[in-house]
């Protein structure tokens, strides 16, 4: 692979987002309204039944708003800061796949230093095709989160104020025939966060959620509980963690790995497959050097180091450069954020109770190309 990169830069923004859905559906508008592109990007909807299960727009509205509680009145808050019909919100064209090529790891209390659980997350994909936003948001009657937006309304990871903690990567298997309605997965992270309070909670709402595509989440609480999950078309397969179970870390890249769904990965592609394995391997062999003292500078040095040292990747002009890194303390409710890959960003730390000073984030992208 090349050693040359060309170096982009981009900016990301923080917001806390606080009032009922539809007054936060408005704040997302404000955002949205301040540049001309995104609005006409956001207000582009044309739904066309043969990029979806669905057969029109309310039958993608209603269905969203059955598993999605309080999402319509945000959608309506959004457009009507826009002046435009709801229909025409691009969103509604997604009940299809978002891809999200990324790494997740997870240490739990019998192998950490302190005790603690610790999550990371990496994301993969192209820094023109994201909202490149980190949103805190406060929602009557709802729990507060934090983690970053997907076309605004759903959150590609997240903690929040119980010590529920979210991540997902992809299941790689993009191919595999898909026959079911679904929800897009960062819309199932955000109802996560907003409704339930632990794991035991967490994995029941999953269970009934329709999720689409090819997904590996992993949920993990403050009290040492975590559960992975293997989604495809909207089927789960599980296997549960805690404090007395006989594996005390979980990995998640983008292949399957549980009994019934490893025959999915002949549809994962012929690149990916042998480089999400090889992630996989990389994160395995750092956690087990350092077993029982898992600490955070050994989840921050995974992240921080490019393959094949690390998992961070900076292929964004293929569309797997890593766009953000995130490191989770669940039990003292900390979050570290690397705005961009951290082997070129600094990492800075948030809270659920912060209140913003700096709201802007000016992160560097290095890119170079996968040499096939």
């Amino acid at each position: 692979m090349k050693n040359e990169y060309k170096i982009h830069k981009r900016k990301f923004e923080h917001y806390i987002l606080e009032g009922s859905h539809y007054e936060i559906g408005r704040m997302q508008g404000e955002i949205i309204k301040k540049n001309k592109e995104a609005v006409k990007m956001y207000t582009s909807g044309k739904f066309r039944p043969e990029k979806s299960k669905f057969t029109n727009f309310n039958e993608v509205y209603e269905f969203y708003n059955e598993y999605c509680p309080g999402l319509s009145e945000e959608a309506q808050g959004f457009a009507d800061i826009l002046d435009v019909e709801i229909n025409q919100l691009f969103f509604y064209d997604f009940p299809i796949s978002i891809q999200n090529n990324c790494s997740q790891f997870v240490a739990l209390p019998p192998i950490t230093e302190n005790k603690h659980v610790l999550v990371s997350r990496s994301y993969e994909w192209n820094f023109n095709e994201e909202d490149l936003q980190l949103r805190i948001t406060k929602t009557k009657n709802k729990y507060k989160n934090i983690g970053f937006s997907g076309m605004c309304y759903g959150r590609y990871e997240g903690l929040n104020d119980q010590g529920l903690c979210v991540t997902v990567s992809s299941g790689g298997a993009w191919n595999a025939p898909q026959k079911n309605k679904s929800l897009n997965w960062s819309l199932a992270v955000r109802v996560l966060l907003d409704n339930c309070k632990d794991v035991s909670e967490a994995t029941k709402t999953l269970q009934k959620l329709p999720v689409e595509g090819t997904n590996n989440f992993i949920l993990s609480d403050k009290n040492g509980d975590a559960i992975y999950l293997e989604c495809l078309d909207t089927q789960y397969d599980i296997k549960y963690y805690n404090q007395s179970s006989d594996a005390h870390y979980i990995i998640g890249t983008n292949h399957y790995n549980l009994p019934k769904k490893t025959k999915y990965n002949k549809y994962n592609n012929p690149w990916l497959l042998p480089n999400s394995k090889q992630r996989y391997e990389i994160i395995e062999t750092a956690l087990k050097k350092v077993i029982p003292k898992i600490n955070e500078e050994t989840m921050l040095k995974i992240l921080a180091k490019e393959m094949p040292e690390g998992i961070c990747c900076h292929w964004h002009t293929d569309f797997f450069g890593t766009l953000w890194q995130v490191a989770f303390n669940v039990n003292l409710g900390k979050i570290k954020i690397s705005f961009g890959p951290s082997t070129h960003n600094k990492w800075y730390e948030f809270t659920l109770e912060d209140t913003i000073e700096t709201h802007e984030y000016e992160a560097v992208f290095p890119d170079k190309r996968i040499e096939f």
